[in-house]
């Protein structure tokens, strides 16, 4: 009987996972991903670019990472010509767009195809619209935009503690002070020390110093910086060279994947799924990443609602029952329906294939964000990722608090700005 439910479940889930003879990678299906400048989306475009003159994309694609409709016409080109052709399942999806496993294996021979992370990553890039060399500054998101000299002089912070953000996942050097931690990180690697210097030029001695402020004074330092539109673009111009780097790039994604950050928002969500007897699959997984980028990991208590919740559906409780669950239930306060509309990517295709339905608050979130669905992205929910160790970020720690900003450095940044970041911390 089992065996049978099983067949049952495949026959439902495979057109709408992976189960063909050539499985997906990533396609368009009318919401163009973002792979990122330096992923491997950018290097399959690359390689279209350099394939024969009556096989590659004319014009050329731009190689930016991002799958929207002229990338899927170049693979559909690219698929047409015999050397391509030949080497392509009858059925494959390559034909109509889509890179698949044979493609990737025609483009790049002997190489892997793009592992679940990177994969996921897609997702989680498209959602956040960042990359390795953006970094955005924080101070006075009002609008119109904070500026004295006009008669603006309403300055509002979504995140008053988010002073600067980073890169793919939204590193900050306010909060979690995740900048810090990775500048030191390259700038003590006698391998990587020059990395600083050849990115930020003149304000290499300042950005060195962040890393050493007490976090109270974090905040007023970087204030100085933003309210000079010089300095300003400088940094923002420095971190463009830093986060393009490989080497930083790898930096950045340890310290992600390590136990002292994201890793260990993943490892509360296994222990979440463990407690409700459910072994996460490539699609949890990526869920579970997506989350981790945005707020925390569950607690406890969510823990062990999550639990009772599975509990009380018997045994046809599944991953995309959990999944909705987490969605509904577990979610900032603040970003309810932005959150929501991001989660629904994770399931949708999960409810499609066994005929139920969205909620008209699911559905809404969901259009509002960007109508994903991760199928998109390669990831199967066939394949399962039974176990997941976040490693150490086995990088010596910032020297934090060993210098402190002095009252006249501190009067540089304007009371207005001051205190939209110094109230919230005194109710900390």
């Amino acid at each position: 009987m089992r065996s049978r439910s099983l067949i049952v479940c495949l026959a439902i889930l495979c057109p709408f996972l992976l189960c063909a003879a050539d499985p997906i990678i990533a396609r368009y299906s009318g919401v163009a991903l973002n792979g990122g400048k330096f992923g491997y989306l950018a290097e399959v475009q690359r390689k279209l670019n350099e394939l024969p003159a009556d096989c590659r994309p004319v014009p050329a694609l731009v190689v930016n990472g991002l799958f929207g409709s002229k990338m899927r016409d170049a693979i559909q080109k690219a698929a047409s010509c015999p050397g391509v052709r030949n080497s392509l399942p009858p059925d494959s999806e390559a034909r109509n767009g889509a890179l698949t496993d044979a493609l990737w294996a025609v483009l790049f021979p002997g190489r892997s195809k793009p592992s679940v992370y990177e994969r996921a990553m897609v997702i989680v890039l498209t959602q956040e619209a960042t990359d390795y060399d953006r970094a955005e500054w924080n101070f006075c998101q009002s609008r119109p935009l904070y500026d004295p000299a006009h008669g603006q002089t309403t300055c509002h912070s979504n995140d008053p503690t988010s002073f600067l953000t980073w890169g793919p996942r939204g590193a900050t050097a306010g909060g979690g002070g995740e900048v810090q931690r990775i500048l030191y990180a390259v700038d003590t690697d006698p391998n990587m020390k020059a990395i600083v210097d050849g990115s930020f030029g003149s304000t290499a001695a300042d950005v060195r110093r962040l890393t050493r402020l007490d976090a109270k004074d974090v905040g007023p330092f970087l204030c100085k910086i933003w309210i000079d539109a010089q300095l300003r673009q400088q940094w923002k111009d420095g971190f463009a060279r830093f986060g393009a780097s490989p080497q930083v790039q790898h930096v950045y994604d340890a310290l992600y994947a390590s136990s002292s950050a994201d890793g260990g928002k993943i490892e509360a969500y296994y222990r979440l799924y463990a407690s409700a007897g459910i072994v996460p699959t490539e699609v949890d997984y990526a869920f579970m990443i997506d989350r981790a980028t945005q707020f925390s990991g569950p607690g406890a208590k969510t823990i062990a609602a999550a639990a009772a919740a599975m509990k009380s559906s018997g045994a046809r409780s599944t991953p995309v029952e959990l999944r909705r669950w987490i969605a509904l239930n577990f979610r900032p306060s603040n970003q309810r329906t932005d959150r929501l509309g991001r989660d629904v990517v994770f399931y949708v295709d999960g409810l499609d294939a066994s005929g139920q339905s969205l909620t008209p608050e699911e559905r809404t979130a969901w259009n509002g964000r960007n109508a994903l669905r991760s199928r998109d992205a390669g990831l199967s929910e066939l394949v399962q990722l039974a176990e997941f160790h976040a490693p150490q970020f086995d990088y010596p720690r910032q020297p934090r608090g060993s210098e402190q900003l002095d009252g006249a450095e501190r009067g540089l940044c304007p009371a207005t700005v001051l205190q939209t970041f110094e109230a919230p911390a005194a109710h900390r």
